[in-house]
């Protein structure tokens, strides 16, 4: 049986307030922005957005100038909601003409399908920007043609922008009727509802009712309870978008549950516009018990970085049950703006698809006992996920809703249960040989892993796996479980679940290291490599960059061969190189050829010292490598002139407490040696290391840090630092640390 969160990710679901300009991307924005300026067409910006583009200086500078900006991302600078609509119009500027329409759609549904979405209503605009080179009529066959040859049913909602008023809209909407394009199947209206008085919009929504479009409404989003009632009593829609501030009138609660209005919920959305402060405070909870049928969705992904999946896993994060969950997948369908038929074949495959993973026990491998997820972590110290239900305003509420950065995590450290069950299931092989000659010699020496060189699976599932004696026995346990990585398609299998655990801590930006030598023997160049962990960085609802790691264990000719062809094929999102391994064995010393020419490749380095060495190690780093960060280093407590050296010349330690506890350098977090390092003006990082095998995240660590004794000021130093010591620009360093004063300050 799957995991809730696989069964949540693979269950059919649908959508049903998804604006197409919402998932606009670096990918479609980029290309639209080149089309027509090349044609000498400049930017639309009517006279309420001509006013505030000052209030986003990077698009602003893009949009005059077409630099300073290369990725979408670099444009999401917005606090609250007016601020998203800013930011919405002056990118969605670039959509004009039905190719542009065709072109966001398609790439829209193929994420949809990826997600499994069966059924989706899709909001397009219509009206009200002097730049759209399409009408009803027009764009009508265009939209048709995409419905029909969608792999999954595609309905469209049009959306009347608001500030069009009430005789725009109704015109609009009668040439919607006139266009008579049969995947037309409602309406809707959107904007700042507190200027626009749906009221007046009456005749247009009466107009659309007669010729059977479906009526829907943004309400209760940016304004109060009297404009949800206000869309329903004066425009009869039939369901609301967002209505969320419903719940502040009891009476309109009770009557949306009597008379089963669904609310169209989105609750990223409303948290990222500042609605609310965090998931954990959203009224969504509150209107299902109440009885409100709530549909869950995602508005705009691009916009707000959490895609249809990731809402239902951060509701299952906050204690929603399975069964619940299931009941919001049945309310989306159950809601649609098509006919009972289609709704009760949908429900059919729901029910079918949910009963199918739940028979499965007896055929699919059992979850493997990772820390991090059965609790297999017994020492007060070391946390599980965070707490969502922190008194508000204490300290451990703040790291949790802080942004941080992640410097130290090892991708093959991040293989969940979950993940680790679905490649099991796929291969359900394993041989020596996939770990190499070394690695399959040491497993003889730890009990627990013997049975598998003979073949035995259900090694795998055993409750000591994850109880390590020294550093030796992780390190070949690592090796084990990401043996069964073996395709790219494993790779991004688990960096999904890598980000989506990273996105739920509020991390904001995160250098992944991967195996360099185990990814080059993976079934693709090295040219495919870099670009698939591309594509994960762009979809990625947070900032992601990759450092590789060729390994010690090989030697130094095996690590610079594979950095030659790593620059060879060098891809966008590639930070710089790290090195980790065996430090007994591999000192730095022969690998300095490789970090130079890494260098002059304008890479970025960092390596692993200082962990299991003493202080010797270290001091060949910083002399003969010149790398720009250490990883651990914390045996540089052992020489005071070398901690001095590392303070004076701000020469950052990237430190994980909670794995050297756990591989036992250290008794106890109270023994570590980050206080000593940080008292004496070390510039420390703080990192997780490999969170799933050992039973902690970075949240955990600062918890950890706090719960020990640090001062509050000394948290956020830390937490500056791992910004200004990432690998990225000052520009983006402070853009980052300008969002983590944001939150601590109003502390």
């Amino acid at each position: 049986m799957k995991d809730t969160v696989g069964l949540l990710r693979g269950i059919p679901k649908a959508e049903l307030h998804l604006h197409l300009g919402g998932t606009l991307s670096t990918e479609a924005f980029f290309p639209l922005y080149e089309k027509y300026r090349s044609a000498g067409e400049e930017p639309y910006l009517d006279s309420q957005r001509y006013q505030n583009i000052s209030k986003h200086p990077v698009l602003e500078n893009f949009l005059r100038t077409g630099s300073g900006a290369t990725s979408f991302e670099d444009f999401l600078d917005f606090t609250d909601f007016d601020g998203f609509l800013d930011v919405y119009s002056l990118t969605n500027c670039y959509v004009r003409d039905a190719e542009d329409i065709a072109l966001l759609a398609r790439a829209a549904i193929a994420k949809l399908v990826a997600q499994n979405v069966r059924y989706v209503e899709l909001d397009v605009l219509f009206g009200g920007h002097k730049i759209i080179k399409y009408s009803p009529g027009d764009l009508g066959p265009v939209l048709d043609d995409v419905a029909k040859n969608a792999p999954i049913t595609v309905q469209w909602i049009a959306g009347l922008p608001c500030f069009l008023g009430p005789e725009e809209s109704s015109r609009v909407v009668k040439e919607l009727v006139a266009a008579d394009f049969t995947s037309l199947v409602g309406v809707t209206m959107g904007g700042p509802e507190k200027q626009f008085p749906h009221a007046e919009y009456a005749e247009a929504f009466r107009l659309a009712a007669e010729h059977g479009l479906r009526l829907s409404c943004h309400a209760g989003e940016a304004d109060g309870p009297h404009s949800v009632w206000s869309a329903i009593n004066d425009l009869n829609v039939e369901r609301v978008g967002h209505g969320v501030r419903a719940i502040e009138d009891p009476r309109l609660v009770g009557y949306l549950a009597e008379e089963g209005i669904p609310l169209e919920i989105c609750p990223t959305s409303n948290v990222v516009t500042g609605i609310f402060r965090d998931i954990a405070h959203h009224p969504i909870r509150e209107l299902y018990e109440a009885g409100v049928p709530v549909t869950l969705n995602s508005d705009d992904p691009s916009f707000f970085g959490s895609e249809l999946n990731e809402e239902f896993v951060k509701l299952h994060r906050l204690g929603w049950t399975e069964d619940e969950l299931l009941e919001l997948v049945e309310n989306g369908f159950a809601a649609a703006f098509t006919d009972e038929e289609t709704i009760e074949s949908l429900l059919d495959e729901v029910q079918a698809y949910v009963e199918a993973e739940r028979g499965e026990d007896a055929v699919l491998p059992e979850v493997i006992n990772v820390p991090s997820l059965a609790g297999g972590v017994s020492d007060e110290h070391l946390h599980d996920a965070p707490a969502p239900n922190y008194e508000t305003g204490s300290v451990e509420d703040l790291i949790v809703r802080v942004p941080k950065a992640e410097l130290h995590i090892h991708l093959a450290g991040t293989m969940t249960a979950p993940v680790f069950v679905q490649l099991l299931d796929k291969y359900r092989s394993w041989s020596p040989d996939l770990i190499g000659a070394w690695d399959a010699q040491a497993m003889k020496r730890f009990p627990v892993l013997q049975p598998l060189l003979d073949g035995d699976l259900n090694a795998l599932r055993s409750p000591d796996l994850f109880q390590f004696e020294d550093m030796e026995q992780f390190s070949v346990t690592v090796g084990v479980l990401n043996s069964f990585v073996r395709e790219l398609d494993d790779v991004a299998l688990v960096a999904a679940a890598a980000i989506e655990n990273l996105g739920r801590q509020n991390i904001a930006y995160a250098e992944l290291t991967f195996d360099l030598e185990r990814f080059s023997r993976l079934d693709a160049s090295m040219v495919e490599v870099g670009d698939r962990l591309d594509s994960i960085s762009k979809s990625a609802p947070l900032g992601v960059r990759w450092l590789a790691d060729p390994g010690r264990d090989f030697g130094p000719d095996s690590a610079q061969g594979l950095v030659e062809r790593l620059i060879d094929a060098r891809f966008e999102t590639l930070a710089g190189i790290s090195l980790s391994g065996r430090e007994r064995d591999f000192p730095p010393r022969p690998f300095a050829d490789m970090f130079r020419m890494a260098q002059n490749a304008d890479l970025r380095t960092t390596i692993h010292a200082g962990e299991l060495l003493g202080s010797d190690s270290i001091w060949h780093v910083v002399n003969e490598l010149g790398v720009d960060r250490i990883g651990h280093g914390i045996r540089a407590v052992d020489d005071p002139q070398l901690i001095d050296l590392l303070a004076d010349d701000a020469i950052a330690l990237e430190i994980c407490p909670s794995a050297n506890v756990a591989t036992g350098m250290y008794p106890t977090l109270a023994n570590h040696p980050i206080h000593d390092l940080f008292d004496a003006g070390v510039t420390v990082i703080l990192g997780s290391d490999y969170p799933t095998f050992f039973g902690v995240d970075l949240v955990g660590e600062y918890l950890s840090l706090w719960e020990t004794g640090w001062a509050k000021n000394d948290l956020l130093e830390v937490i500056e630092n791992g910004f200004l010591m990432a690998f990225i620009s000052d520009e983006e360093a402070d853009r980052y640390l300008n969002r983590v004063h944001a939150i601590w300050e109003e502390e």
